[in-house]
Formats: structure tokens, C-alpha cells, sequence
């Protein structure tokens, strides 16, 4: 199964320029199963569509990026997340007792949002595109040592 477990749509989120019918049709021409729409700091999109539904043949899963005082992390979870920034531990604290997954949005990040080895203990895998190098080599090195 192929989803792209990170991109913004328009409704909800200030960066970016997509409708969420444009990223279904995205998903479409490339073939994948499905999209999780994780707007920064909010699942409104999830008043509007659920939080799991098929639209037009693709999978939409509702998310959010959170920015904790740690960095930017990925957040699944049927759960409104407080509208202000908190430390990672206490977004696990505070969601222990549902079924959720978390996800570094970009570890390696050079804009003090990248969480970098501080998730290490929580790491099951760790996927980072080729094409920035450093960041891939960084993040292979520490999925190596968990």
C-alpha cells in the first residue's frame, strides 16, 4: 500500500495553495492508495470529512502536524490536539489511552523544527528521501542504532 503521510491542504492550512480535491486527484495520477492530510496545529478537516473516509477511490486519513518544543512531528489519532505548542512527551502523555501513530514530519530539518535523534527511543523505522543526502545518512544512522 502506497499513502503520502504528509501534506496540507488549502481550507485549513496557511502554507498551502492545494484543495484537498487536488491532492485526491494527486494521489490518483500517482497511483497511490492513499493521503493523510495533516494541516498544521489543527484536525479541523476532520469536522468536514471524518477522520478516515474514501474519496473518489482514495484513502483519506486526517492528521496533524504538531510543532512541539521539540519539532515538528505527525500525529494520527482520532483527537483534537491543544492550539499551542507542547512538549513531545506530554502529546504522548496526553494520548496514551487512544490508538494513535506518530511520525517525524522532517527530522533533519535545518530551521529548528527538525526533531533530530531526540525521538530516537521511539523510532520503529525511519524513511528519509535520497535526495538530501546528509539528512538521509542521519537518518539511517540513528534507525541503525534503535
Amino acid at each position: 500500500m502506497y499513502i503520502d503521510t504528509h501534506l496540507h491542504e488549502s481550507k485549513y492550512s496557511f502554507d498551502s495553495h492545494q484543495s484537498l480535491e487536488d491532492a485526491i486527484k494527486m494521489g490518483k495520477t500517482r497511483k497511490l492508495d492513499g493521503i493523510c492530510v495533516t494541516n498544521h496545529d489543527n484536525s479541523d478537516l476532520a469536522k468536514d470529512i471524518g477522520w478516515f473516509s474514501i474519496i473518489d477511490g482514495i484513502r483519506v486519513i486526517v492528521g496533524t502536524e504538531v510543532y512541539t518544543k521539540e519539532g515538528d512531528i505527525l500525529f494520527f489519532g482520532k483527537m483534537d490536539i491543544p492550539n499551542r505548542r507542547i512538549p513531545f512527551q506530554e502529546l504522548i502523555d496526553m494520548t496514551e489511552n487512544i490508538p494513535r501513530g506518530f511520525i517525524a514530519a522532517h527530522p533533519y530539518r535545518c530551521n529548528n523544527r527538525g526533531l533530530k535523534n531526540s525521538m530516537a527511543d521511539f523510532v520503529d523505522y525511519c524513511f528519509y528521501p535520497k535526495n538530501l543526502s546528509k539528512s538521509y545518512r542521519a537518518c539511517v544512522s540513528m534507525s541503525r542504532r534503535v
